[in-house]
């Protein structure tokens, strides 16, 4: 099953969930492709242009392919990095890329930029992008005080729009904290947000900030779902 990844904001962990998962199903003999419709924040070098989150991607298995359709350099909300750069952005042309990547993997997963409202072009939001793909969703939250109002709202808007949420990943999850919020927040996703967990990683720390591609598919093999994911017996788990 191909998912569409969003998230409550930005700098919840989208990518690095995505990329987890990913590396993991790539493990398990699925061809794998991340595809990020609209990247902002590219830099140059070299001829040659490095998107930052499916950069991170390969970082953690190079086997994995990744895609976008859009590539602006300014680090901005989609419709301003588009306008700076004299580029239209168009739900067909998304469309057209997605048709072709899913013809050279066994899964796809698309991740949003920033939070489900998120502007796109005009009065089109990353939603109705989701809406348009006809994608079931996976929303990723980190958990704190803040976190329960951006995931009620992601959730109730995707409700509005009839889209098929398929759960929450909560991450950064500090399990170790004292508040009670941060405590009662996986209960809380199910007993009063009606919507699935599908899984709770954890905070993790690399030692001076070096990538361990290892501890990330460890921590998402015993921390996340991935059948439930995937909606899909995954035989070698």
């Amino acid at each position: 099953m191909n998912i569409f990844v969003t998230g409550t904001d930005f700098s919840v962990g989208k990518t690095f969930i995505s990329g987890g998962i990913a590396a993991v199903m790539q493990s398990l003999g699925y061809d794998m492709g991340i595809f990020k419709p609209i990247q902002t924040g590219c830099k140059f070098a070299n001829n040659k242009q490095f998107a930052p989150d499916l950069n991170f991607v390969k970082k953690i298995d190079p086997n994995i392919k990744t895609y976008s359709t859009y590539n602006f350099k300014s680090k901005l909300i989609p419709p301003i990095a588009a306008e700076n750069e004299s580029v239209r952005i168009n739900f067909n042309m998304i469309a057209r890329s997605f048709s072709e990547i899913k013809e050279e993997n066994d899964i796809v997963i698309t991740e949003g930029t920033g939070g489900i409202f998120c502007p796109v072009y005009g009065k089109n939001y990353i939603i109705d992008l989701i809406s348009f793909m006809k994608l079931p969703l996976i929303i990723v939250s980190k958990a704190d005080y803040n976190s329960v109002n951006h995931l009620m709202l992601t959730i109730k808007m995707a409700q509005d729009y009839g889209l098929d949420i398929l759960g929450v990943i909560l991450n950064k999850y500090e399990a170790d904290s004292d508040l009670p919020e941060i405590k009662a927040f996986p209960r809380y996703i199910k007993e009063i947000l009606g919507v699935e967990l599908l899984g709770i990683m954890p905070l993790i720390k690399f030692q001076d900030k070096k990538l361990i591609p290892e501890t990330i598919m460890m921590e998402v093999i015993k921390n996340i779902n991935l059948q439930a994911v995937f909606d899909m017996q995954i035989p070698k788990l």
